[in-house]
């Protein structure tokens, strides 16, 4: 564990110093780069358009205090229609609506735009400007596309249209139609005179600004026409409506613009238009009703002189009699019953709306409410008032989570249980009351049989009397209702007020914003040249020479082998570099030293990764042991992908495979000689189409070394890579000598770790490094030529290096 934790520290260390090292060798890079994207920052803040944020608050008053809708402070008695509590997500819906917007585009002429525009940057301006543009709505107006004005003087200038494509709006249809074709036009024009043309039609006249201002010098004069449903459904997108605080009736509105003062203009027409279609329709149902109740009150005046100058008539024929204390009594009593009658009638017409509302989707906001006729019943007020409160409630989840919510459905379920109590209740209602309907029915008829029985002259001027007291008592309920009415029409109060004017949000733009940005181009700066050279050039996380790998590991490196780069067939060339000859010679000196005997011949050849040369090394050493006079097996174990078998003459049916699945029982069955070096043999293998693990794990593989051990000065198995598989571990028992192979700039310092956990975890002995693919000059331990007598020193040097 000391050992293991001395590695990683010095890995960490070998690691960090070389990061350090990396980034001082780049600081120049870094310098520039934080320098170019706080410019590129920079430049990007002066070109980009400033963005302002304008808000306004609103006050609702969700019990609707219009007169019009509601009770006079000055009259007793109400003289609504219909409830008029408002639902304040509806009333955010309607300020969002898109006829409403678009009547304050139109109102405000948002569809033309004025701009100023130099070589980086175009500038929109409201209002002050030099020059005001009005188009004729008679004719299709091109849109969208800049047009240039390059003023002359005073009365003259030049109009230039130039681009590839445009579209075509008609505002009387409210259509746009795409052309897909290029338009080209300059032409002098006078300023008041009407510009006419197939693709627009309008009149340029002198701006609120002088036309050579200072402030437009060295500027481009330019304006568009836009759709005007374009522009509305633009500022809709835009426009935000918000409840300021769930228990307040208080509404947030805040849009964003380039030019502050169009947004505070538009957010001010907006409000003054919602108020006043507010007003216009409160307006619209008192002049209804005031035109109702003036008509019945011609009708009902015609009718009450009428009864009256009937009865005076009568009178007068009957020398002026007066009614009998019997007749005045039952007069009064009929009088009674039948105002019951009527309001009994009424309540249970009511009743029966209410059945017709509520199989209406609609149907909640269109209930009167039971006082307008009379029905003070506290249950049903209560239960209508729940499920306008429920609706409203749904109307709000809908909004914020969608059709498809949860809560949704829970509300809906609440909904359905309340209307259903309701619809039960009003039956009940519509049943007691035709009961006392029948009842009154039956009194009043009694009451006329007791009339009929009084003296004919008496029972006339009964009929007579009830006729005009019938007619004076509505003429005089329908007066006041009209006096009503008109007191609350001259106290005609908006239900709705601006809190706070619009105004700018902060002191500033809200976007771009300078300091965020320049600090995110210096944050930029900073990472790109430090993700170039942690991530982009990995070459310097990988072993560049012997040394590095000397500094972090306890593991001895065995030997260095020599880059070759010529193409060697194994069966019949020997290497022609004699560098790499005389490398594999020093790894084949100090393998000799560490393999005393035929009991302990047995080497391993792996690697982390294929491509690090693991084959290359076990090949070519057992070719150099070969040459030199030992007996030598070289056996294939890598399954997964056999690519030293595909260097070497196979005989089919002779593959390693077979063996170890019992097919072939001896192995010497499985052994081919080389074409070149008589005590070199080899065994290939086949790719494996079941799980290696059970081929490597077999009892036979341990049979093979036992009965071959003593015939073999070396047993060298080609294995497969460590880091991908674990089929190495299954084999490192029957291996004396276990031999890495790392690979310059191939290998990553990760690797080491990655070999002393493995050492750890498979209680490996004998484990040493061969650092493979090193380039002639760095090659520490070649000779231009050779002897008996170089080799010796060669293999006292390796000697040397090991037993450090």
């Amino acid at each position: 564990m000391n050992n293991s934790s001395t590695n990683q520290e010095a890995f960490a260390e070998v690691n960090l110093h070389d990061f350090l090292k990396k980034i001082w060798k780049k600081k120049w890079l870094f310098v520039s780069s934080v320098v170019l994207c706080i410019a590129l920052a920079y430049a990007y803040i002066k070109q980009a358009n400033p963005v302002f944020e304008v808000n306004t608050k609103l006050l609702i008053d969700p019990t609707g205090g219009s007169r019009m809708l509601s009770e006079s402070k000055y009259v007793e008695g109400g003289v609504g229609l219909i409830e008029v509590e408002k639902n304040l997500f509806n009333e955010m819906n309607i300020i969002q609506s898109f006829t409403l917007i678009e009547k304050t585009i139109e109102e405000l002429n948002f569809d033309v735009s004025y701009y100023s525009a130099d070589w980086y940057k175009r500038t929109e301006h409201y209002r002050n400007f030099p020059v005001r543009v009005e188009f004729s709505d008679s004719c299709k107006q091109i849109v969208d596309v800049p047009i240039t004005i390059d003023i002359l003087d005073e009365e003259r200038f030049i109009l230039s249209v130039d681009v590839k494509e445009f579209h075509l709006a008609d505002r009387d249809q409210a259509t746009k139609s795409k052309h897909e074709k290029p338009f080209t036009y300059s032409t002098v024009h006078e300023f008041g005179v009407p510009v006419e043309h197939q693709y627009f039609c309008f009149t340029v006249f002198h701006g609120n600004r002088p036309l050579f201002d200072d402030e437009y010098q060295d500027k481009e004069l330019q304006f568009e026409l836009h759709h005007l449903q374009d522009v509305a459904s633009r500022y809709k997108s835009a426009l935000e409506v918000e409840q300021v605080d769930i228990q307040a009736s208080v509404l947030g509105l805040s849009s964003k613009g380039e030019v502050v003062q169009k947004e505070i203009d538009f957010q001010n027409k907006l409000m003054r238009n919602y108020i006043q279609a507010k007003l216009s329709e409160r307006d619209a149902i008192a002049s209804s009703k005031e035109a109702f109740i003036r008509e019945q009150l011609l009708n009902i005046s015609d009718s009450l002189a009428q009864a009256e100058r009937s009865l005076q008539r009568f009178k007068q024929r009957a020398n002026a009699i007066d009614l009998t204390h019997t007749a005045s009594r039952t007069l009064d009593q009929i009088q009674d019953l039948q105002s019951a009658q009527a309001q009994t009638e009424l309540n249970i017409r009511y009743y029966q709306s209410l059945l017709t509302y509520l199989t209406d989707v609609e149907g909640v906001n269109k209930i009167i409410a039971p006082s307008v006729v009379g029905i003070e019943d506290a249950l049903l007020n209560e239960t209508l008032l729940e499920l306008k409160r429920l609706k409203g409630e749904e109307t709000r989840i809908e909004l914020l989570q969608g059709s498809k919510s949860y809560d949704l459905e829970i509300l809906q379920q609440q909904i359905d249980n309340t209307t259903e109590s309701l619809r039960e209740n009003i039956s009940n209602l519509i049943g007691s009351s035709n009961l006392t309907l029948n009842d009154l029915n039956n009194r009043i008829a009694r009451l006329e049989l007791t009339m009929n029985r009084l003296p004919r002259s008496e029972k006339e001027l009964v009929n007579f009397q009830r006729r005009s007291n019938l007619y004076e008592n509505l003429y005089n309920y329908l007066s006041q209702e009209l006096a009503k009415t008109g007191i609350a029409r001259a106290e005609d109060v908006p239900d709705t007020r601006i809190l706070d004017a619009p105004r700018m949000t902060g002191n500033g733009p809200v976007t771009p914003k300078k300091k965020m940005i320049l600090a995110l181009g210096f944050l930029i700066g900073v990472f790109v040249p430090f993700g170039y050279i942690t991530m982009i050039p990995a070459h310097d996380d990988f072993f560049k020479d012997a040394s590095e790998l000397e500094k972090i590991t306890t593991i001895p490196l065995l030997a260095s082998i020599v880059r070759d780069s010529a193409k060697v067939d194994l069966m019949t060339t020997e290497n022609p570099n004699w560098q790499a000859k005389e490398s594999f010679r020093d790894l084949s000196a100090n393998l000799q030293f560490l393999v005393n005997s035929r009991q302990k011949n047995v080497i391993g050849v792996t690697s982390t990764v294929p491509g690090e040369g693991k084959t290359f090394c076990a090949s070519h050493l057992a070719l150099n042991l070969a040459s030199a006079g030992h007996r030598v097996l070289l056996i294939d174990t890598d399954f997964r992908n056999p690519s030293l078998s595909r260097q070497l003459e196979k005989k089919k049916g002779l593959a390693f495979n077979n063996y170890l699945r019992g097919w072939i029982p001896d192995p010497r069955d499985v052994l081919q000689p080389h074409s070149r070096y008589r005590n070199l043999e080899y065994i290939t293998a086949t790719r494996a189409d079941r799980n290696p693990h059970n081929l490597l794990s077999s009892p036979k593989f341990e049979y093979l070394l036992i009965e071959l051990r003593d015939e073999y000065d070396f047993i060298i198995f080609d294995c497969p890579a460590v880091g991908l598989v674990s089929d190495y571990l299954i084999i490192s028992r029957l291996i004396d000598v276990h031999l890495f192979v790392l690979r310059h700039r191939k290998s990553k310092y990760s690797f080491v770790s990655e070999f002393e956990k493995l050492k750890d975890k498979g209680n490996l002995e004998n484990l040493y490094f061969v650092f493979n693919d090193v380039p002639p000059k760095k090659f520490k331990y070649g000779y231009f030529s050779y002897d008996e007598g170089q080799v010796e020193t060669s293999q006292k040097q390796a000697l040397r290096r090991v037993s450090m």
